[in-house]
């Protein structure tokens, strides 16, 4: 379908390219002139030590190899992607490089949704660009961090259900689904969004064998990683994320302080220096599980919940267009970091109420009410269930989405006005 829509639509071609041709200059200009801004960070720097270990040890781990501590917090999906391009290039260029397709990728899907919504040609072409330079999109492109990845796989995913293919559509989602999840464990409150539109569908009673089949095919695909899990630990669980999530984002200073407590140092393929965190470890995993207990037990479920409901719009608040900024033009905008984070936040605040808009048309009119409502309940799940851990870049994989329901707002808005103008 891509494909086919690239040879015949002109326009839509030479924008891709562009794009394409603009985001691989970068990540070379960055990986050549700026190296010291790849992945400076402590997150990267695991991924980065997990593939190399994955690579010439065959231990999932960031630990030394030798200390037989396994990592629990991070899903081995992006890891593994890393290790796969460490054969050719340790540097990580190349994992970069290949980031910047998967953006365009992105984008192509988000002019393809906005199509299979009615949105015009101009409009899904505008969008679809501006999603495509969207800075936190940009940003963690051109970083060794896992949000690239998981926004091309639960593209792909979306894609096999809005276009599936004449066979095995089913089988695909569910596969790719549980890709997305051992990229990124959190993605994992997303599947039930994305596998109710079997549900959802007319002769909805014929699709829940498709749906039950899909689920399985998630199932199939995670279960080597939770039975690895349960053997390292005696729990069945994917990840330690959501226990180290929530003391993160609703602990006290304390149980931050026991949360962070590091560890070794560690070295990356770039000899770049970071800590062992004892709470990502098989080692800190029962101390994790213990602090967690102590916040749930102290917030309640109803203090956690409104905890929830005021560290959302912090999602929106568009926290990186400083970062994006000084990585491409370097040290000399620092001066004007604070007034490129007033834009980021006024613009995406601008944004989340033109979603509000977009979303409220999209559920009144019974055309689209079925098929945008999985959509949009994926965006406020990320808004709404992140244990406070409250960061614009966990919308990165849903811009596409955030893009369609803004087209939406956009185009309805539009033609009220000229048929106001016309009168």
């Amino acid at each position: 379908m891509i494909l086919q829509l690239l040879r015949t639509d002109h326009v839509l071609r030479r924008v891709l390219v562009a794009v394409l041709i603009i985001h691989v200059l970068s990540a070379i200009f960055v990986a050549t002139v700026r190296p010291g801004s790849i992945s400076p960070v402590q997150d990267p720097l695991e991924y980065r030590t997990i593939a190399e270990h994955v690579l010439s040890h065959k231990v999932f781990s960031i630990a030394p190899p030798a200390d037989e501590n396994p990592d629990l917090l991070r899903g081995p999906g992006y890891p593994l992607f890393l290790a796969s391009t460490f054969v050719f290039d340790r540097s990580g260029t190349l994992a970069i490089i290949l980031q910047q397709v998967m953006v365009v990728c992105c984008g192509a899907f988000a002019f393809l949704l906005m199509r299979r919504f009615g949105l015009s040609h101009l409009t899904s072409i505008g969008l679809s660009a501006a999603v495509l330079f969207e800075p936190h999109l940009w940003l963690y492109s051109l970083q060794t961090m896992s949000e690239t990845f998981y926004a091309f796989v639960l593209c792909t995913t979306l894609y096999m259900i809005f276009y599936p293919p004449a066979r095995y559509a089913a089988a695909w989602v569910g596969v790719l689904l549980g890709v997305s999840v051992l990229i990124k464990p959190s993605g994992l409150i997303l599947a039930p969004f994305i596998l109710s539109y079997y549900l959802l569908r007319t002769e909805w009673r014929t699709q829940v064998r498709t749906f039950l089949f899909a689920t399985l095919c998630l199932m199939v695909v995670l279960m080597p990683w939770v039975i690895r899990n349960y053997a390292l630990t005696g729990s069945f669980v994917l990840s330690s994320s959501p226990a180290y999530n929530i003391v993160l984002g609703l602990g006290t200073p304390q149980e931050h302080e026991a949360l962070e407590s590091e560890g070794a140092i560690f070295t990356d393929s770039l000899n770049r220096e970071g800590r062992i965190i004892h709470a990502f470890t098989v080692n800190g995993y029962a101390d994790v599980v213990a602090l967690q207990q102590e916040v749930i037990e102290r917030r309640g479920t109803l203090g956690i919940f409104r905890e929830q409901i005021l560290c959302a719009p912090r999602v929106w608040t568009g926290h990186s267009y400083g970062a994006i900024a000084g990585i491409l033009f370097g040290s000399g905008v620092a001066q004007y970091e604070s007034t490129i984070y007033t834009f980021g936040v006024i613009l995406h605040a601008f944004v989340a109420a033109l979603f509000v808009g977009g979303a409220y048309i999209l559920m009144r009119d019974p055309h689209t009410r079925l098929m945008a409502l999985p959509l949009i309940g994926m965006v406020l799940a990320v808004t709404l269930f992140n244990a406070c851990v409250s960061y614009t870049r966990m919308l990165i994989p849903l811009f596409p989405i955030i893009a369609l329901v803004v087209g939406v707002y956009i185009e309805t808005v539009g033609a009220r006005f000229m048929r106001s103008v016309s009168r």
